[in-house]
């Protein structure tokens, strides 16, 4: 193989590209990408949604979190994630094989999540630092309408699907994994770090099992900024405010980590929760379709204007992800083991 073979600066030559393109799933596009091919081209049925996002900050796995966090988006839309395009921007000094895996990780969540590629753009450029890789997404409307987060209202209740910092965990596991080795054992590391997989950063299969819902009024993907934030960002688009009234789900390890580099979960990069907004008489019948999974009601919106956390104080909010913090902070000394 030519894996180690560096790539020039420049557009990839069409011996390692034609492969890669050969590989993509088009089963739903009408001209499918190729060489010599300036665009492909799609049919949509009927109605549509749209979402484009960067992924800027993992040096590692960004193939599976751009199929991912563009996924959630549409999902949140009440949209099953149809059509993706990709733009994969690649530092100076970046190897085929380099190339290659972030391509096997967009190829692999597509199929796994039936989902088809429309294109895209791949470059090498001093331009960026370590690989960029944006991407977009159509989704097709599986509701009877799209999912609104502005038509949530006071009275609702939220329900937090999975734990709090499940990304960020994942990031700063692979990012900072020589620092926190004073903290954490080799395999505790690994489970971390395999959180883009297990319990997953794509929330499109429980909202495909939770769809259609007559009681579901919007579901939101906590992203930058955290569950926290997110809370935040409901209550900024319904005119709400919201009152937690119960502890948020955090794994052992994230709070673990939280103490190691000094940032709260609640702010930390969060893909792979998701947090639905229902009517209060929908929640027995939501949270009985998922009986022993990780699904909780953790607020409810409120005509009252104010964020409220559980502890009584106002609900921080973060404009800067926690990541940032943490992915320069010095690592706590462990705590000493005694006999």
């Amino acid at each position: 193989m030519d894996d180690d073979v560096v790539l020039e600066c420049g557009k990839i030559p069409h011996e390692v590209l034609a492969p890669l393109l050969a590989g993509l799933p088009a089963e739903h596009v009408l001209i499918p990408p190729s060489i010599g091919v300036d665009a492909c081209a799609i049919c949509p049925p009927g109605h549509v949604s749209v979402k484009a996002d960067p992924i800027t900050m993992a040096k590692a796995n960004a193939g599976k979190f751009v199929v991912a966090v563009n996924a959630n988006d549409t999902a949140c839309m009440g949209c099953r994630p149809k059509w993706f395009t990709s733009t994969i921007l690649l530092p100076a000094g970046t190897t085929r094989g380099q190339l290659r895996a972030i391509w096997a990780d967009i190829v692999a969540d597509l199929r796994c999540f039936g989902i088809s590629s429309a294109g895209g753009h791949t470059e090498v450029t001093p331009a960026v630092c370590w690989p960029v890789v944006a991407g977009h997404m159509i989704g097709e409307l599986i509701c009877p309408s799209f999912l609104d987060v502005r038509a949530s209202r006071a009275g609702d209740a939220v329900l937090l699907w999975e734990r709090a910092g499940i990304e960020g965990t994942a990031v700063l596991a692979g990012e900072r994994r020589s620092d926190l080795q004073g903290h954490f054992t080799a395999t505790e590391l690994d489970t971390m770090e395999a959180f883009v997989r297990a319990p997953g950063i794509c929330i499109w299969p429980f909202v495909r099992e939770l769809l259609p819902h007559a009681g579901v009024r919007a579901i939101h993907d906590p992203t930058e900024g955290g569950v926290a934030t997110a809370l935040h960002e409901i209550a900024d688009a319904s005119g709400c405010g919201v009152r937690v009234a119960a502890a948020i789900s955090v794994d052992p390890l994230t709070t673990r980590l939280a103490t190691a580099l000094g940032f709260s979960p609640l702010g930390l990069l969060a893909s792979g929760a998701a947090l639905v907004v229902c009517d209060a008489a929908a929640v027995s019948s939501i949270l009985a379709q998922f009986t022993g999974r990780p699904l909780q009601v953790i607020a409810t919106l409120t005509a009252d204007p104010a964020r409220i956390a559980l502890d009584g104080q106002p609900l921080p909010r973060y404009d800067i992800d926690e990541i940032v913090r943490a992915s320069s902070a010095l690592v706590q000394p462990a705590a000493p083991t005694t006999c």
